[in-house]
């Protein structure tokens, strides 16, 4: 007997494998990646970070274009965090 967390997990997998392939037509292959732009050697502009690679590999094995919406992690924590902690104290 599944217990109704169960049940309703194997609802929801056997809707999205009958949903899916319908939307799935319909919409662009992309695989949209957020990175920082400028964090070597994880990633940056150039895709010459892990990352960047891992990506790559992910959205050709899909069949899917990569597109990067770049953001900056940490940028100026130095002057932004510590340098006016310490001038305060």
């Amino acid at each position: 007997m599944l217990s109704k967390g169960r049940a309703l997990a194997s609802a929801l997998i056997v809707a999205s494998a009958v949903t899916l392939p319908a939307a799935a037509a319909d919409e662009p292959k992309v695989l949209r990646v957020c990175a920082d732009p400028d964090n070597l050697p994880f990633s940056n502009s150039r895709s010459e970070g892990f990352e960047n690679k891992i990506a790559e590999v992910i959205a050709r094995d899909l069949g899917m274009t990569l597109d990067y919406y770049w953001w900056p992690h940490q940028r100026d924590w130095f002057a932004t965090r510590w340098a006016p902690a310490r001038a305060m104290s």
